[in-house]
């Protein structure tokens, strides 16, 4: 799957940074989907971006090996730096949720000073995966419709 997925660069930095940066907390968080009252969509909502970032993490990484433009490698060395922020977040998050009771964890655990460290670790590093997922893919853009027009029947790199 991850191989399918660096196939298509641009498609895959925003299918794993920018979509569920936009619909898992909109999900899970908001109030819209799931109430606030259910404290469980927390744990849920943690659950389910943990394969997101992995998948990420191995899609970028596969992504990097293959680039040959400078710019394009630096964005996506940074982009899995907030990727691991991200995770670390999370799953930091995720013990502290599930030390309280996960799915019946009380509010108060949001307060709880481990769940705040790990929470700012999460939130910058999603944000900042956004960013630079979508800087990458402009820049990747860049790159490739440079060397179509550099030479016809050229494969395009990274």
């Amino acid at each position: 799957m991850i191989e399918r997925l660096a196939a298509r660069p641009v498609a895959a930095l925003w299918l794993l940074t920018v979509l569920p940066f936009a619909v898992l907390p909109l999900t899970f968080l908001s109030g819209l989907v799931v109430p606030h009252e259910a404290l469980w969509g927390h744990a849920v909502f943690h659950l389910l971006y943990l394969p997101v970032i992995a998948l990420a993490l191995g899609t970028v990484r596969r992504i990097l090996a293959t680039s040959s433009s400078r710019v394009v490698s630096v964005l996506l060395v940074l982009l899995l730096v907030a990727l691991v922020a991200a995770l670390f977040g999370h799953v930091g998050e995720l013990v502290v949720t599930a030390m309280e009771g996960l799915f019946s964890a009380p509010e108060s655990v949001f307060e709880d000073h481990r769940h705040v460290f790990f929470a700012n670790f999460a939130v910058l590093g999603l944000m900042a995966a956004v960013v630079l997922g979508i800087a990458g893919s402009i820049a990747i853009a860049v790159v490739r419709t440079k060397a179509r027009r550099s030479g016809a029947g050229v494969p395009t790199p990274v």
